[in-house]
C-alpha cells in the first residue's frame, strides 16, 4: 500500500517564500497575510497551488525577513502608534516606542545617505 502524504491544513500551514538571492524562508501565514500583496496571491491560488512557494524575486531575503519581522512585532507585541505631524523633532525616539525607533533607525540612515550625492557623503 503506498504511503499517503501528510494531511496539511491548509489555512495554518507556514508559507514559504522564495527570494531574489535564492533563499526560501518559512513564516507563518497569519503574519504573512498581514502583507496585502501575500494575502491576494494566496487568495488567488488554487489548492494545488496552496503549498507552492510563493516568489517575491525582486526583494532580498535580508528585506524580506525584516518586514516580516516587523509585523510580527506589531502583531504580537505592541502596535505602532499613530504619528502625530508635523513631527516635532528629528530622532524617532522622541514619538516612537523604543523598539520601533531602533528597528527602523538603520532605514532612516540608509534612506538619507541615498538622498545625498557622493561628494556630500565624503564630507
Amino acid at each position: 500500500m503506498p504511503k499517503l502524504p501528510p494531511i496539511v491544513n491548509y489555512q495554518t500551514a507556514p508559507i514559504h517564500i522564495e527570494t531574489r538571492d535564492g533563499k526560501t524562508l518559512k513564516i507563518e501565514r497569519r503574519i504573512a497575510q498581514r502583507s496585502g500583496l501575500i494575502k491576494e496571491i494566496l487568495e488567488s491560488r488554487t489548492i494545488q497551488e496552496s503549498t507552492d512557494p510563493i516568489p517575491l524575486t525582486l526583494f532580498e531575503s535580508s528585506l524580506v525577513s525584516k518586514v516580516f519581522e516587523f509585523i510580527k512585532h506589531e502583531l504580537e507585541v505592541e502596535k505602532l502608534p499613530m504619528i502625530s505631524r508635523p513631527l516635532t523633532s528629528e530622532k524617532l525616539q522622541d514619538f516612537l516606542p523604543p523598539w520601533f525607533a531602533s528597528f527602523m533607525a538603520p532605514f532612516i540612515i540608509k534612506q538619507a545617505n541615498l538622498k545625498t550625492t557622493p561628494s556630500q557623503q565624503l564630507e
